[in-house]
This record gives C-alpha cells, structure tokens and sequence, in this order.
C-alpha cells in the first residue's frame, strides 16, 4: 500500500503507517520546456515550475540527458551523443577533467570511446554510416578524460533558488561536474 505525499510530514505519517510514502518527480532533458533551442527565461521559470508543484511535483532533475537552459549534463556513453546533437544544436562540449571531476556511474569518456562523436555506432557494420557518424562527430584526445564544460548556468541556478523556496528535492544526478 502506497499514498503520493506533498510535504515531509505527510511522508512522516505515510511511514509511520508501515506505508510507502511516493512523490511525484519529472525527470527530462527539456525540463520546463527550456531546452537549449526553446525561448527560456525567469519568468518561464516561474510559471512552469508553478504548474508542475500545483499538479503535486515535489522532484525534479533541472538537468537531465542534453545540456539546457539551467546548466552541463554528465557525459555519456551511447546514442545519447546524438541526442545532445539534435536537442542543442551542438555536441557535446567537452574539456579536460580534474581530479575530482565525478562521472555518472564512473562511465567516463575518452578519446577512444568518443573518437566518432557518436560512441558505439562505429561499432555497427554499416561502412556507409561509420563515414557519416565520424565525418559529422567532433574529435576528442585517445587518453584524456573528458567533462562537459558547461557548469550551472544564472538561470539554473535562479531555478534551484526557487525549487529551495518551494522545498523540493532538487534530484543532482545527471548534473555535469561543474554545475
């Protein structure tokens, strides 16, 4: 038996039942509907993020897979490459990292992996593919790792004040090292 909760007290009380406490979360790339090709600004902001904690969302990622508005996703591996490509209009825009620089599930990106711009399509046996992949993909160093360079942007970090505000978790997950 489950009950969708809005505040810690009524997770609390939830609990306190022997029950399973649910909250409902939006996890998306173009959260707000500000991705990187849309029109975003603080008072999208606001009312976006309004109507999703009057519909009972009290989660959310401000970045998931592809760069936006708020802030640099964590690189990774696969087609999501891509996805970066088609949502933002750019690949992703990588550059050395730290030692402390953290990597989403310690799926780090190197040269070699993302020697296409498109890691794991070069794999394919589609010779006509891997030429195309490999001319439009940007090139990255064989033995450097590699973080996206796009932190938390003004914006995300305006969206973050106002998740605070609101007291909703504010899931970091997919956040790049710098944001």
């Amino acid at each position: 038996v489950h009950h969708f909760v809005h505040s810690p007290q009524q997770a609390r009380q939830v609990m306190a039942e022997g029950k399973l406490a649910l909250l409902l979360g939006v996890e998306a790339s173009e959260v707000l509907n500000c991705g990187k090709l849309d029109k975003c600004d603080s008072n999208k902001v606001d009312e976006q993020l309004d109507a999703l904690y009057n519909a009972g969302v009290r989660v959310m990622y401000p970045v998931h897979k592809f760069d936006n508005h708020f802030g640099g996703t964590s690189l990774q591996n696969g087609l999501v490459h891509l996805g970066q490509k088609i949502s933002t209009g750019y690949y992703f825009r990588s550059e050395d990292c730290d030692a402390h620089a953290h990597h989403y599930h310690d799926d780090l990106l190197h040269g070699l992996v993302m020697e296409s711009g498109i890691p794991g399509v070069p794999m394919l046996q589609q010779e006509v593919l891997q030429k195309l992949v490999n001319f439009l993909g940007p090139q990255y160093p064989e033995d450097i790792e590699q973080c996206n360079r796009l932190g938390l942007t003004d914006l995300g970090a305006y969206l973050v004040n106002r998740m605070i505000d609101k007291k909703m978790i504010i899931d970091m997950d997919h956040l790049s090292g710098k944001a």
